[in-house]
């Protein structure tokens, strides 16, 4: 798939999220390709594992997800919320490991708290991570307000 929003020598991130629209649940991700990783969480949610993600547990679980309607996954929404572009040297100096960069986690992150899918009946996230942040000043001033 070929982008016109791609900058000469760098990586762009991009943060999404999926939401099961009539359970009202929602998944927050990320990823350098959207299309390649929308089609790999309706694999998993259609053969799983489940183990992979909250979306996955969703409608893998026993009894699955009470609205599926097939393969397609036709109650699922994915939106892109956010991106960054980073070159190799900017990975490289903010502790790049695994292809996810801190500073993609902060980002990522934030949104995971803005968007409360990490808490509630609706959150589907459940990166252990994440409960180090959930003290942070998210708003205001803060070098993390959205």
């Amino acid at each position: 798939m070929a982008h016109d929003n791609e900058v000469q020598n760098k990586r762009r991130w991009y943060v999404y999220q999926i939401e099961d629209v009539p359970c009202m649940k929602s998944y927050i991700g990320s990823t350098t390709k959207p299309t390649d990783r929308w089609r790999n969480h309706k694999s998993s949610c259609n053969i799983g594992p489940a183990d992979k993600s909250g979306l996955a547990k969703h409608f893998q679980s026993k009894g699955g997800c009470p609205n599926d309607e097939g393969t397609e996954k036709s109650t699922l929404d994915f939106t892109l919320l956010d991106y960054m572009d980073v070159t190799d040297e900017e990975l490289s100096e903010a502790g790049h490991k695994k292809g996810l960069c801190s500073k993609l986690k902060d980002l990522e992150d934030r949104w995971i708290l803005k968007m409360g899918t990490f808490y509630g009946e609706g959150a589907l996230n459940s990166r252990d991570e994440i409960q180090s942040k959930t003290r942070y000043n998210w708003g205001g001033n803060s070098p993390y307000s959205l």
